[in-house]
């Protein structure tokens, strides 16, 4: 595995360990996204938050809201670990856990606790974190983005907003199948990732050059919503045109190199038409061809639009 696992910590003391924490989890690729000190908030954030970490790290003994006392017990991480089974058991989902604790025997010896993997705190972090990503690298989301870790750092980056991100997990998904496909389910998720990444692209320039032509609010309708051919002619390079008239003259240069424009003239083509009840089953092959496509097209735009904001520093 090389991509790094994001990590949630749950200890009363963290702040005075996170500091020896984090640049020990550095070392093995294992990054500490976020830490609370209590049950309470620990597992609200849980709740709402699970898919933008990896695995959890509990304290044996923690607070169980921000107004408990310190008294050493396990009241909170027993409570911690039941709602943490409900949570994972609704969502269908795989997040492993470990416990850090200075107090092996306590936690070993409760029914409830048994069967989590128990590491000693300042003498096994290796240990831990090395059994966390190998726990994690059994996930399929992880695989997935492990195998594409350059497109998915587009989300590490805030270059494409967080709630495409399971959009193109599952796009990415059907790459393994050589199921034929005809309907929305495939193609639709394609289009609707090339909208929001002209989107994002516009959204950036804008916010470093309000003059910005890089994606003219032309290319919009009353609505707000992306002509998607019109995009493909203004990035290519040429006028876009309503009949003889032209709505849009031509850019200097063109936003798009040659092999970009191409390729995705060719994914606009196949999307647009396959995503309206296409009268015959498309072979794996040609969704596959779509989808590296656009993933083509993300790394252009995450080298562009980094390029473009370093020149406009």
């Amino acid at each position: 595995m090389s991509r790094s696992i994001k990590v949630l910590l749950l200890d009363d003391d963290a702040g005075e360990i996170l500091t020896d924490l984090n640049m020990s989890a550095k070392l093995h690729r294992v990054l500490i996204k976020e830490s609370f000190t209590n049950a309470k908030e620990g597992i609200a954030y849980i709740k709402e938050n699970h898919d933008q970490f990896d695995a959890i790290i509990l304290d044996g003994f923690f607070l169980a809201n921000p107004e408990s006392s310190k008294k050493k017990d396990i009241t909170a991480l027993k409570k911690t670990v039941d709602e943490l089974t409900k949570i994972l058991y609704k969502e269908g989902i795989q997040i492993p856990y470990c416990v850090l604790t200075g107090y092996l025997d306590e936690i070993g010896s409760d029914s409830i606790l048994s069967d989590i993997k128990v590491f000693r705190k300042g003498k096994h972090n290796k240990e831990m974190f090395d059994y966390l990503k190998s726990e994690v690298s059994k996930n399929e989301v992880y695989q997935i983005k492990n195998e594409f870790e350059k497109i998915f750092e587009l989300f590490d980056q805030g270059l494409l907003p967080a709630d495409k991100e399971e959009d193109l997990l599952e796009i990415l998904r059907k790459l393994k199948s050589e199921q034929k496909y005809n309907d929305d389910d495939a193609f639709n998720p394609i289009r609707k990732m090339y909208e929001a990444l002209i989107n994002e692209l516009h959204d950036q320039v804008l916010e470093r050059n309000k003059r910005q032509d890089v994606v003219p609010e032309l290319l919009y309708n009353d609505k707000g919503d992306l002509s998607i051919l019109w995009s493909w002619f203004y990035l290519s390079g040429m006028a876009v045109k309503s009949g003889d008239d032209i709505i849009i003259q031509a850019r200097k240069n063109p936003v798009w190199p040659s092999h970009i424009s191409k390729l995705t003239k060719s994914m606009i083509d196949i999307f647009q038409e396959a995503s309206h009840d296409y009268p015959e089953d498309v072979h794996h092959y040609t969704y596959k061809s779509v989808v590296f496509a656009l993933l083509e097209l993300l790394l252009w735009y995450k080298t562009f639009i980094t390029n473009y904001n370093a020149q406009q520093n």
